[in-house]
């Protein structure tokens, strides 16, 4: 049995338990087998937090017997959806950046024509984009010795392009880093965060049938519609958000029928036990339809919400601008749809797309739920600084003085590419002072991300049989 298999078969409760030593957390240590000397080594296995990121778990194998070292990175579960970053490295600061690769992220430089696929035998890592363009300068001097002699001219190649690499390395030429994980699972730091970084550019992404599988995830009956962006009339999803469910069940209740309520067996995220994921189509009044789905697991209490968008996909998008004045316009309902993203010029904040999943709550519940967000992922844990977490603190406290309007007035926008978002007019049927509502044309590039581009709902099934 390799190493990385043993580590594989580490009960989770193992490593979600921690040990504090004077307010140092102890790693977790594993007797493992080495797979250079055939002896036994020790794995210690860490959790940690990562900023603005998630909780991944690492990995270190040493072998005291022949010296053998390795490492390793571990995220808890896959991401709902894929996620993509395009990194313009100008500055001798970016090179800086810390970087969360999995093994099924793709590295891509375009200014070079090269490419890493995913799951190309590289382990998972933390590093920085200098650690990136270093390993793969060392990963292509491995084999040159053999190179010169086998295929000289291949080599002379070789060396050419590891002389570019050495010039990127030196922090003077500027170039484009893109990664791509159909896990979802990867990252860049945003120094900027929870800012806007003008540099960087995150997206994320419904994976296709094929990663899916590839993945090893649960694939759909191929005879059976999918919620797939080359099926948008299909809104069939996972639940991520458990907080929301009362308020959604108030709200949608008015204008649904609960003898409808449709309920699906379903493996449980957490425990994977059977629970019961229960669906329930609802109208909203002038807006479309909406899916409320809420998933509940009796053996380990795990509950979860979501909304999902009904009926057709709309021709163009849609802009929400809702400028907030008073009192009632915190209680407005919004529905936030996951093809959206927030923002709120006055404090250059934005979500972007996917980061919240679809809510169907008040413009004050949504900020409400931007820091729980914030909180949870940036403030809590331990690996944050002071100089890391001092800012976020200030910028949670300036989320919670919006919610009362103690800063004055800001603007509220909801952009949606698919035209799935809302925001409640107060002045109906009259025209809403305070609320703008703009259409536009989706660009060639918004139809590709969106699955909405050369391929219709029959082209996609043909394509799976």
């Amino acid at each position: 049995m390799t190493d990385a298999n043993r580590q594989e078969e580490l009960p989770t409760s193992d490593l979600t338990e921690t040990t504090l030593v004077n307010d140092i957390i102890l790693p977790t240590e594993l007797e493992s087998y080495c797979v250079s000397c055939g002896e036994n080594g020790i794995t210690r296995f860490l959790r940690q937090t990562i900023p603005f990121f998630k909780d991944v778990i690492l990995a270190a194998f040493e072998c005291p017997e022949c010296g053998f070292r390795s490492s390793d990175l571990h995220t808890v579960e896959y991401a709902e959806r894929g996620c993509f970053y395009e990194l313009k490295v100008q500055k001798p600061e970016d090179f800086d950046r810390e970087v969360i690769r999995t093994e099924w992220a793709k590295i891509v430089i375009p200014e070079m024509d090269f490419e890493i696929p995913g799951n190309a035998g590289r382990k998972g890592e933390i590093t920085t984009i200098e650690g990136i363009l270093t390993h793969i300068k060392s990963m292509l001097e491995e084999s040159q010795p053999l190179r010169r002699i086998q295929a000289p001219e291949v080599a002379t190649q070789i060396d050419g392009f590891i002389e570019r690499i050495d010039k990127l390395i030196e922090r003077n030429t500027p170039f484009t880093l893109i990664l791509d994980d159909p896990t979802g699972n990867s990252f860049i730091q945003n120094p900027s965060a929870p800012y806007v970084d003008p540099l960087l550019t995150v997206k994320s992404y419904q994976r296709t049938y094929e990663q899916n599988k590839a993945l090893g995830l649960p694939v759909p009956d191929q005879n059976v519609p999918t919620n797939d962006q080359n099926h948008p009339n299909v809104h069939v999803g996972s639940i991520v958000d458990p907080s929301m469910t009362a308020a959604l069940e108030s709200q949608v209740m008015k204008v649904a029928d609960p003898d409808n309520i449709v309920e699906i067996p379903l493996e449980c995220g957490m425990c994977h036990h059977e629970g019961v994921l229960r669906t329930i189509s609802a109208t909203i009044p002038l807006f479309k339809e909406i899916v409320l789905m809420a998933f509940t697991c009796d053996s380990c209490g795990y509950r979860n919400s979501e909304v999902k968008p009904g009926g057709d996909v709309s021709d163009k998008g849609k802009i929400y601008r809702l400028r907030v004045t008073r009192p009632e316009d915190l209680n407005r309902d919004v529905l936030k749809s996951d093809s959206s993203f927030l923002l709120i010029p006055e404090i250059g904040f934005q979500v972007t797309t996917g980061t919240l999943g679809g809510c169907f709550t008040t413009v004050e519940g949504l900020l409400q739920k931007v820091r729980e967000h914030l909180s949870v992922t940036t403030v809590h844990g331990d690996s944050k600084e002071d100089s890391e977490t001092l800012p976020m603190v200030e910028f949670l406290d300036k989320i919670d003085k919006m919610s009362r309007l103690e800063t004055g007035p800001f603007t509220f926008v909801i952009n949606d590419a698919l035209s799935n978002s809302y925001i409640q007019n107060l002045f109906y049927p009259e025209p809403d002072p305070y609320l703008s509502i703009e259409e536009y044309e989706r660009t060639d590039e918004q139809n590709d991300e969106l699955g909405l581009n050369d391929m219709n709902t029959e082209d996609y099934l043909k394509d799976i049989e």
